[in-house]
């Protein structure tokens, strides 16, 4: 079975990383996956009504998607994550947050 390759591993297990870092890493995964969820969210909605269900599997489907959007972000994402970790670090203040 094929799988789906990172295209660059996440930043949640970084040895060596400082507390600000990788909280700051963390926000940023949290982020992107909530990201990635608001737009995979209606993209599951038009495929799951072509088959004609109810809407009794509504739940599942977001716990579906939720589950997906912070795989994705764990593996890499769409980079989003990286660029606003970044962003954080660049901006952070000496000596206090």
């Amino acid at each position: 079975m094929n799988s789906i390759l990172p295209v660059y591993a996440g930043h949640s297990s970084l040895p060596g990383k400082s507390e600000p870092s990788a909280r700051a890493y963390k926000a940023a995964q949290d982020f992107e996956a909530l990201l990635l969820a608001s737009l995979l969210s209606p993209l599951e909605k038009s495929f799951s009504s072509l088959s004609g269900q109810d809407s009794s599997g509504d739940d599942y489907h977001y716990m579906g998607v939720q589950a997906l959007a912070g795989a994705l972000s764990k593996s890499g994402g769409i980079g989003v994550a990286d660029l606003l970790a970044r962003q954080l670090l660049r901006t952070e203040v000496p000596g206090g947050g």
